[in-house]
């Protein structure tokens, strides 16, 4: 791996789960782990970081951007109380945004604008406003399309088979007193 010529002054690793049926497992540990890893193999392991933990918010309904801290990090980039030289570390597109390509890329412009560089754990390269590789919004448009496609496809069949249960054969009402 590359080490980059550009240092920064803090890291913000966001890491996040979509319910808390999924608190259960080590989702937050595998992703804070990854992220760590790739730092170090970077050089940037002596760099601040700032975790940014939305656990339990659903990023294809928006709430990590509504209630989260990643609303949070962009409300503070926005109102220009951030330095420029921030990195933004996301494991994948799906983790940041399952709202689209909109609004990724609104979210992607919000973060270069304000002069951080963003790394997506499964691309090789870390990109910044003033030389993103070619076809980049492409390609992580794609991206966003996809995981937005994936979870209205998750959201539509946990709902059919929630209408599909079979009704509970025990009224738990009439239960005989103990």
């Amino acid at each position: 791996m590359v080490t980059l010529l550009r240092m920064f002054s803090c890291i913000y690793a966001y890491i996040r789960f979509s319910s808390e049926a999924q608190s259960d497992g080590h989702s937050l540990a595998r992703q804070r782990e990854a992220v760590l890893k790739r730092l170090e193999a970077m050089g940037l392991s002596g760099v601040p970081i700032v975790w940014l933990e939305d656990t339990g918010l659903s990023a294809f309904a928006g709430a990590h951007l509504k209630y989260g801290k990643m609303g949070e990090l962009l409300a503070q980039v926005r109102g220009g109380k951030m330095p420029r030289d921030c990195l933004f570390v996301c494991e994948s597109v799906s983790r940041a945004s399952r709202q689209g390509a909109f609004s990724l890329i609104g979210i992607l412009n919000t973060l270069m604008d304000a002069g951080f560089g963003v790394l997506f754990l499964d691309r090789a390269e870390t990109f910044f406003k003033e030389n993103p590789p070619q076809f980049l919004a492409l390609e992580l448009s794609l991206l966003a399309e996809l995981a937005q496609q994936e979870s209205a496809q998750k959201s539509f069949y946990a709902k059919t088979n929630w209408n599909k249960s079979p009704p509970c054969q025990y009224d738990l009402r009439h239960l005989p007193p103990e």
